[in-house]
């Protein structure tokens, strides 16, 4: 499979470039950097109609887009703050990803003793584009922002940022057990649960764990739920710990569940 051909534009900010089915480009939130504080950028995707790139978590098929900084000595990026997705559904395919106009930002932190007249950042980033076919891409991005001693916030990308911001899944402090039950993954959650959690959709960030394209059967519990999904075709064991992501309304929520070991008397076993 070819990768797809790369063009660029010139830009006001990042040069915007051109790929099959996608315009991309690497946007900041600020005018300028300042050495000791933090500074937002954003990989920003605007996908054909009907196309789509995928999560961290893909789902039953595709790749998830990846990110790769190349930055000054000193300056530091924390991990892709991943919009809460959207899920595709294709038959007995399910994929999790983002269509439309997405912002991917990543936060750096930027050390006191840096100076300088700019700070130059450079990305590499793949990704996979689908709708009824599927094409790899990737592109090479650099962004150069003056240092500065304060900064505005960029009115070109605000909206973006700002819809970022607001799709990131509020991190709750759930109790949560995860176990096999046979052909089974069980996620147990207890204590102060919100309302109508029966009827959430899950988005699991911990890939190869359960059949995305099952939806979970659940059981009320005097101290919260079950939910019980058939496991995934590539499921091979049960990580330490795994994330969940769930969508109750407009609200998105991320928790960790911890793994139980599995014992002898484990239903379905057999052992």
């Amino acid at each position: 499979m070819v990768l797809s051909s790369v063009f660029l534009l010139a830009s006001a900010g990042g040069d915007v470039v051109l790929t099959d089915h996608l315009r991309s480009q690497l946007v900041a939130e600020s005018t300028a950097a300042v050495a000791g504080q933090s500074l937002r950028l954003g990989l920003l995707f605007e996908h054909e109609p009907l196309w789509h790139t995928y999560w961290v978590n893909p789902g039953d098929s595709g790749l998830p887009t990846r990110l790769r900084l190349t930055l000054p000595d000193g300056v530091s990026a924390q991990d892709v703050q991943w919009p809460a997705p959207q899920r595709f559904d294709l038959g007995d395919i399910v994929n999790y990803g983002y269509e439309g106009r997405i912002l991917l930002p990543v936060n750096l932190l930027l050390p006191a003793e840096l100076a300088g007249p700019s700070l130059s950042i450079e990305l590499q980033a793949r990704w996979l584009v689908c709708q009824e076919e599927c094409i790899p891409g990737q592109a090479s991005y650099r962004l150069q922002l003056p240092l500065a001693s304060r900064a505005e916030a960029d009115p070109r990308w605000q909206a973006d940022f700002q819809r970022a911001t607001q799709a990131q899944p509020k991190a709750v402090d759930w109790s949560a057990t995860l176990s096999e039950q046979g052909d089974a993954v069980q996620l147990a959650l207890h204590g102060n649960l919100p309302p109508q959690l029966a009827k959430a959709r899950w988005f699991p960030h911990t890939p190869r764990l359960v059949a995305n394209s099952a939806l979970p059967t659940w059981q009320a519990t005097v101290q919260g739920g079950h939910w019980r999904w058939r496991k995934s075709e590539f499921f091979s064991a049960l990580p330490g710990q795994s994330e969940w992501w769930l969508r109750l309304g407009d609200e998105t929520y991320r928790f960790v569940a911890r793994s139980e070991p599995t014992t002898d008397h484990a239903e379905g076993t057999g052992k």
